[in-house]
């Protein structure tokens, strides 16, 4: 059982969940933070203190014990090991600065943390809309104009240095575009974000949180947007999850979702390509502007190859990547316990995100922490909920987005795992007189 302050009913419960699900989506990075001075994770901190403060001013937080409290211990211990491994100029990371984000996340009832995600999934969700309705537009072939922009992190793509289109409230990268004989455009969706892999990631993983549900126009938005993103991430584990879900709920209705996932898989991967002539115009336009000021623009051009993912299916490991790996094996002991450098992966190969970098940058003895941090909070929160299957199943979809995307202590990542569980298995949930607020 865990220890609870008085937890009100009223407006102002809403208040602590909303200031930490608005840290995560702010951790996501959103393009309209870019130029800020202080970053995306010092903002995300100071939401996280003023919830935290709010939480215990108010009383309206649970103290958690047991394995629970042990697998806070452990996080907390990871980050300050990762914040104290040197970088490979000798300095340090500052990663303490997601700590209050996990600490308001271990100070949350479980009521409290399913009204969590279901706020993060509302912000994330309404986000999307621009990005979905210019999609939509240059897909009809309607025409759109795009400014070209600087990339936050120009290692995403390999074509042109500024080749970010951006519109009002929604960004698209040039090199993940595919243009139709009608000259419209499909484009990999990117939102707000980065990069079309954020979208297709937090969307698997927020459909999981509510068991594939797609009647909500909120999940609904978040299942679309995951289809525009082209995201392999998204459709190998939407692909996972509605199919399972079809096997728990013995509606084969919903392996319908499949067909538009398995269509985005075949354009994905080049199995379906549109010939088009070289010379066919598009009806997408950019905009670039000259450090002079003078403006020119062109369409957006007809690729030779027409795919939306100009490198492998599978380019997580890029070969300097690959070579970093090799020489972390072959390290002394030393290395291979404690990792080569805490910014290894991000110096060597900055467009490598897997698994392997946490073993590179942090040694096994920092997977190993990490591991039991995760397991250590998800499993009691899993084991409240009755054990649920759906529980199980958003384990197991989270553990398999872990390759891809492995900074599972960003706070968007905590979120998710502290939550998800919980919202994913909320109908097997008996009232505990703690999470009611009576004490």
């Amino acid at each position: 059982m865990r220890k609870v302050g008085i937890l009100s009913n009223n407006l102002e419960s809403w208040v602590f969940p909303a200031l930490v699900s608005l840290a995560a989506c702010v951790s996501l990075n959103p393009y309209f933070l870019w130029s800020t001075h202080v970053g995306q994770l010092v903002i995300a901190a100071g939401l996280s203190c003023v919830a935290i403060v709010w939480a215990i001013f108010k009383r309206e937080f649970s103290l958690p014990t047991g394995v629970e409290a042990f697998g806070i211990f452990a996080l907390t211990v990871f980050v300050a090991y990762i914040t104290l491994l040197p970088r490979e100029d000798g300095g340090h990371s500052k990663w303490v600065i997601v700590l209050p984000a996990l600490w308001a996340l271990a100070l949350m009832s479980d009521v409290t943390r399913e009204r969590c995600l279901q706020i993060f999934i509302t912000i994330f969700s309404i986000s999307l809309i621009p990005g979905i309705i210019v999609w939509l537009l240059a897909a009809s072939g309607a025409h759109v104009e795009f400014s070209a922009m600087p990339m936050a992190r120009r290692e995403i793509t390999t074509g042109a240095a500024d080749a970010l289109l951006y519109f009002p409230g929604a960004l698209f990268i040039e090199a993940n575009s595919m243009v139709l004989k009608t000259g419209a455009v499909l484009f990999r969706m990117c939102g707000i974000y980065d990069e079309p892999g954020t979208v297709g990631t937090i969307a698997a993983l927020s459909l999981a949180a509510v068991r594939f549900e797609v009647k909500n126009w909120r999940y609904a938005l978040v299942y679309i947007a995951g289809l525009m993103s082209f995201s392999l991430a998204f459709l190998v584990l939407a692909i996972v999850g509605f199919s399972i879900k079809a096997v728990f709920s013995k509606n084969w209705r919903n392996l319908l979702f499949l067909v538009p996932l398995l269509l985005a898989v075949s354009l994905t991967l080049g199995w379906f390509q549109p010939k088009v002539e070289a010379g066919t115009k598009s009806s997408v336009t950019v905009v670039n502007t000259t450090p002079a000021g003078n403006k020119s623009s062109e369409h957006v051009a007809v690729d030779s190859k027409q795919m939306l993912r100009p490198s492998e299916p599978d380019d997580r490991v890029q070969p300097p990547m690959s070579v970093l790996i090799h020489s972390y094996l072959k390290s002394d002991f030393s290395t291979r316990l404690f990792g080569i450098a805490s910014d290894a992966s991000v110096i060597k190969s900055p467009e490598s995100q897997v698994v392997w970098r946490i073993f590179t940058d942090f040694g096994i003895v920092g997977f190993v922490i990490l591991a039991i941090g995760c397991a250590c909070v998800a499993i009691p929160i899993w084991l409240r909920c009755g054990a649920s299957r759906w529980g199980f199943l958003f384990v197991a979809i989270f553990v398999m987005s872990f390759y891809q995307r492995p900074v599972i202590w960003l706070p968007y990542a905590l979120t998710l795992l502290f939550c998800g569980i919980q919202t994913s298995s909320r109908s097997t949930i008996s009232a505990r007189k703690n999470d009611l607020g009576r004490t």
